[in-house]
């Protein structure tokens, strides 16, 4: 194997597979895996749940294959001028790297015992989602998918087909989001894919995607991820999601932000922040659930509609409508023990709620 390529590319595509590769390798699955297909060259990278491959366009090239350390290939290639021009040759059990008066070697392993993960089937549903889609669809649900280590079932994004189209969502238990695409999946199977998947996934642009029982392949250009799926059942979450009250409110989301955010910085480092919100006629009001006291502000609202009640955990109040990125957000709170429903008053294909808080401080209103 030959290829001659611009260190740009080369560290480009080395950066992108080396998210794979174990920073402290055991065996020999640290390496990379570099291939000269088709007047390209392709670099390959797993962990055996996730492989991700990489091309880019080579100047001269001869067909063939190598192994390297990824990491350290990486490195030295991002070491190099970016506009120099780079050329790696393989041997029986070394990869030679040449750069200007440059000469580094590398061992290399036989690329043939090179790990694959395998593709989704070949009756694998296929769809496309555009970059502002796929950028909308992860910024609404990834700060809601769960990271406590032990429900692995909810460590990732779950993705259905509803009335054809794409239903994307994600839940923790506190915080739960779900998303409709006006894309349809064709006959995809209900699927959960790992947050890392979903992070790497975030990064690709327009992506075509391929998905079956135990797979998903996300296709962007001259980067591609093939991922195994979650072994697990998703909630049926829809059953929690309430029907919109009558008692809800709409304000402006940074003036809204700002109060959460000044009201939860005065709260002891050990305490959890729970923000009390009231509204009726005469407006909203933001309070701490713990001690009413320590603080209060006032928001003006655009619209209200009865009234509401109820102490959310600060963080979640934040990060929940930060992910809707709306001018305004509407809190809807049906009544005692029901959960917080927050959407964006323009985007109706997104649904957001988050459980309440006790709040302790309902005492001393009384």
């Amino acid at each position: 194997m030959r290829a001659t390529a611009k260190a740009s590319d080369l560290a480009g595509a080395l950066d992108f597979v080396a998210e794979v590769v174990p920073k402290k390798p055991a065996a020999p699955i640290c390496d990379v895996k570099i291939e000269v297909v088709d007047g390209k060259v392709a670099v390959t990278a797993t962990d055996l749940d996730i492989a991700l491959v990489a091309e880019a366009e080579v100047t001269n090239s001869d067909a063939g294959a190598a192994t390297a350390p990824g990491l350290r290939l990486a490195n030295l290639i991002g070491e190099l001028p970016r506009d120099a021009t780079v050329t790696l040759k393989s041997s029986a059990a070394r990869l030679a790297i040449t750069c200007g008066k440059g000469r580094w070697a590398l061992p290399a392993l036989n690329p043939g015992d090179y790990p694959a993960l395998d593709l989704p089937s070949e009756d694998a549903a296929q769809y496309s989602l555009t970059k502002s889609e796929l950028r909308r669809l992860i910024q609404r649900c990834e700060q809601a998918i769960c990271d406590d280590g032990v429900r692995l079932y909810l460590a990732g994004l779950f993705l259905t087909r509803r009335n054809q189209h794409l239903v994307a969502a994600a839940t923790n238990g506190k915080r739960l989001v779900e998303v409709v695409t006006p894309v349809d999946p064709g006959e995809m199977p209900a699927l959960i894919v790992p947050r890392k998947t979903v992070e790497l996934w975030a990064g690709l642009g327009d992506t075509t995607i391929r998905a079956s029982t135990q797979r998903i392949e996300l296709i962007g250009k001259e980067r591609r991820c093939i991922s195994k799926l979650i072994d697990g059942v998703f909630p049926d979450y829809p059953r929690v999601i309430p029907t919109p009250s009558r008692n809800k409110v709409t304000v402006a989301s940074k003036p809204l932000l700002s109060a959460v955010k000044r009201l939860a910085a005065i709260v002891e480092p050990k305490e959890v922040p729970g923000v009390g919100v009231t509204w009726n006629d005469a407006g909203l009001t933001l309070c701490l659930s713990r001690n009413q006291d320590a603080g209060e502000e006032h928001i003006d609202t655009t619209r209200v509609s009865g009234s509401g009640k109820v102490a959310v955990k600060a963080t979640d109040l934040i990060e929940l409508i930060e992910a809707l990125e709306g001018e305004t957000v509407t809190l809807d709170h049906a009544g005692s023990g029901e959960p917080v429903l927050i959407t964006r008053p323009d985007e109706s294909t997104t649904i957001s709620l988050v459980s309440p808080l006790a709040w302790f401080a309902a005492a001393r209103a009384a």
